[in-house]
């Protein structure tokens, strides 16, 4: 009786018998057809991505000893920082039951004018600060680094620490700290 109801299928969508009403030929065929279509749907969005993001123009490199720009906003205002980059910090969070780590990896600015002193500062006392950086982490908490306010916080507060550290009693230099990855794992 199954087998009268799946030859009548088999009928009504055109199927001859065979191979293809034992769904041989026939599925085979149509799982080609759609494996060939996805296929074909992912290389051209390949490449439709590769041309949207070509890289024609970019700013210009930099030639040596020029401090590099920050881009114009479309306010028309100016920003006038210069970026340092640290490489990715990574600490154990202060957590009891769990083990959990965080990955951040931080970018600091400053006015074009202060660059070259504050990286030169900076380097001298790179591991220092990775250091300070890798206990301070290490001694949030899971609560202490989840939401956007408990970041900002962060933020504010390696900056304050950092620019006490680097120029006690006189110009803080860093005028802004920036996460360019921060994981919680």
């Amino acid at each position: 009786m199954a087998d009268d109801a799946e030859e009548q299928v088999a009928e009504a969508l055109g199927e001859a018998e065979g191979p293809d009403a034992q769904g041989g030929m026939g599925s085979r065929r149509w799982l080609i057809v759609i494996a060939a279509a996805v296929l074909l749907v992912g290389a051209s969005g390949g490449l439709g991505t590769a041309w949207l993001f070509r890289g024609e123009g970019g700013p210009p490199p930099l030639q040596e000893g020029q401090v590099p720009q920050a881009p114009q906003r479309s306010g028309g205002k100016q920003d006038q920082f210069v970026y340092y980059d640290f490489e990715p910090i990574t600490a154990n969070l202060d957590e009891s039951r769990l083990a959990r780590y965080i990955r951040a990896t931080m970018t600091l600015a400053f006015k074009p004018e202060n660059f070259k002193l504050a990286t030169e500062t900076i380097e001298k006392r790179l591991p220092e600060l990775r250091s300070r950086l890798t206990v301070y982490l290490s001694g949030c908490t899971l609560e202490d680094v989840r939401g956007p306010k408990n970041l900002n916080r962060i933020r504010r507060e390696i900056q304050d620490s950092l620019n006490r550290d680097l120029w006690p009693g006189g110009n803080p230099l860093i005028e802004e700290v920036f996460f360019k990855e921060f994981v919680v794992q």
